[in-house]
């Protein structure tokens, strides 16, 4: 039984039955009400019998001290009684009903007002009003009507007696109906809410043993049957349950199968969770870390842990963990703190791989600087001297072309190892800034000199802002991107073209852009410019020569001094290059 269904019939059976009481006691009420007035009517009944038989009676006195003493007060005293006496009988009739001894009274008292009346018109035609017989008639109409009045009288209570008797019955019956009434809505309605009380309070008892049993981790008790809320409700938490334990199993999985040692540690500092990849990465079994001190595994990274929770920001760093027969083992843990669990969740990657690959790397950018550049640089010095001094020999003109193509490979080759280079110590973090403030056309003036020849060449006038705003960079760094940017502005341009370096101010940020009338990039082509021996094509379809290193070194010296480089360009329509530099005012 659904939970609206409880609360339906709960409401309704009771609203039934009250409805059908109440009709019940209305009746009962409207009985009573009935007798109510049957039994006034019966009392008024007596009431006005006695009134009429006494003005009936007083009127025929008056008439007869009339008859004897002819005083005028007395036959005005009896018309007034005969008045009241009519009024009388008319209230009568509306009010008695058809019995006997109530026709007799209305017969008596119809024969008194006929006396009376008979008298007092005989009087007004001087008729002898003392006649013995008429006397004597009076006196036995008024006898007759005492006596008729009587048995009325006693009848009448007669019937207001049994009225009374009627009455008290019925008001019994009332009262007994109303109580009756009261404890039957009582009992149902208890017994109702009993029911579902009992229904509901069990079913929310295994709803709350559920929940408890869930959030432990237990067994759920047997599933609740039925089609109502809370039996929905507890399917709900047997689906959570399967749910959750699907997860658990498969987080263990995870757990145990993770290269990565996942560990979590409490507020005091102590492991209280550890995966068993921590056996494979340090040689110590999970369980013999729990409760254990982090400084006695991870020594002095503790500060660093703390970080998390102290700046709330999550903590990357790397460190030395002292593994199996005492070899080092180089991780990278990755902290963050939780507030609701007031506990650290801690990976550590082994990075041993990787710091041995970086090594290999550095290891051999130190044999292409000292291993290849020595000898290229030989090579250069070689054939520039077997190309300039005559004292070893005169050079053919093929001669000349072949030392000539051989020192531009050997340019080529150290261009090449000088941007490997200059890409290592950029990735390694090893190159530092020396910053500081120069006017705009400071470094224009110090970047020229090394595009002016190309430009020259190709016909392309280069176009500047004259602004002596300062900008907060290491001139050499910035000259170093200025030049290879204008020089690909220069190389990309068609003959005759222009290209402009203009300055400007937005917000925090300096911008030097770098702006030329060239093919432009094709959108395709754009998203990668920066990617390391990535080329652009000009607009015949072939490449530029080089070697693609040069904008990503451009980028990586701009992203150094904390700002940015960016690119925007359409086919047709020429290609910009912002550097954009933090501010730092005088």
């Amino acid at each position: 039984m659904k939970l609206w269904h409880r609360l339906a019939l709960l409401a309704v059976i009771p609203l039934v039955l009250q409805c059908y009481l109440l009709t019940q006691v209305k009746t009962a009420q409207e009985e009573l009400d009935r007798a109510y007035i049957e039994e006034r009517r019966q009392k008024d009944v007596v009431i006005v019998i006695g009134k009429a038989v006494k003005a009936g009676m007083d009127s025929l006195s008056d008439i007869v001290s009339y008859k004897s003493k002819r005083t005028a007060l007395k036959k005005e005293r009896s018309i007034h009684h005969l008045e009241r006496m009519k009024k009388l009988r008319e209230d009568m009739a509306a009010i008695a009903g058809t019995e006997r001894h109530m026709q007799e009274v209305q017969a008596v008292l119809s024969e008194i007002e006929e006396t009376v009346q008979s008298t007092i018109d005989e009087d007004e035609n001087d008729v002898n009003l003392r006649d013995l017989s008429k006397t004597l008639r009076f006196t036995k109409l008024g006898r007759s009507a005492l006596s008729i009045m009587e048995h009325a009288q006693i009848q009448q209570e007669l019937k207001y007696k049994q009225m009374l008797v009627v009455v008290q019955a019925k008001r019994k019956h009332f009262d007994e109906l109303a109580l009756q009434s009261a404890i039957l809505c009582a009992v149902v309605t208890f017994g109702i809410a009993g029911y579902v009380i009992f229904l509901t309070s069990k079913q929310l008892k295994v709803l709350k043993q559920n929940s408890e049993n869930l959030a432990r981790g237990e067994k759920l008790l047997p599933q609740m049957k039925g089609a109502d809320e809370l039996a929905d409700v507890d399917r709900t938490f047997h689906l959570m349950a399967k749910s959750i334990k699907q997860l658990s199993e498969r987080e263990r999985a995870i757990l145990k199968n993770s290269g990565e040692w996942i560990f979590a540690i409490d507020s005091k500092l102590r492991f209280s969770f550890v995966s068993d990849a921590v056996q494979k990465l340090l040689g110590v079994k999970p369980e013999e870390l729990l409760g254990q001190h982090v400084a006695n595994v991870l020594g002095g990274a503790t500060d660093a842990i703390e970080k998390a929770r102290t700046i709330g920001v999550d903590q990357v760093f790397e460190t030395k963990l002292a593994g199996d027969n005492n070899q080092n083992v180089e991780v990278q843990i990755s902290v963050h703190w939780s507030d609701s669990e007031h506990a650290y969740f801690c990976v550590a990657h082994d990075i041993g791989a990787r710091k041995e690959l970086e090594r290999m790397k550095q290891s051999f950018m130190a044999m292409v600087s000292h291993d290849l550049r020595t000898p290229v640089s030989a090579n250069l010095l070689t054939l520039d001297l077997l190309k300039s001094d005559p004292s070893i020999g005169n050079l053919s003109d093929r001669g000349k072309t072949l030392v000539d193509r051989s020192i531009a490979s050997n340019n080529r080759l150290m261009f090449l190892i000088n941007d490997l280079l200059e890409l290592e110590r950029l990735d390694s973090g090893q190159l530092s800034l020396d910053l500081e403030l120069v006017t705009f056309n400071d470094l224009i003036d110090e970047t020229l000199p090394g595009v002016e020849m190309l430009a020259k060449a190709k016909d392309i006038t280069i176009e500047r802002d004259d602004s002596n705003q300062f900008i907060y960079c290491e001139s050499g760094r910035i000259v170093q991107v200025l030049v290879n940017l204008i020089g690909n502005a220069v190389k990309f341009s068609p003959a005759g073209k222009k290209v402009f370096l203009k300055y400007g101010k937005e917000d925090a940020v300096s911008k030097i852009l770098v702006v030329d009338e060239g093919p432009g990039i094709d959108k395709e082509s754009l998203p990668f410019i920066f990617d390391k021996f990535k080329q652009v094509k000009e607009s015949s379809g072939q490449h530029k020569q080089g070697f693609g290193l040069g904008l990503e070194i451009c980028k990586k010296l701009v992203e150094l001094h904390g700002g940015s480089l960016l690119v925007r360009s359409e086919l047709g329509s020429g290609t910009t290059f912002e550097i954009r530099l933090p501010i730092k005012e005088v």
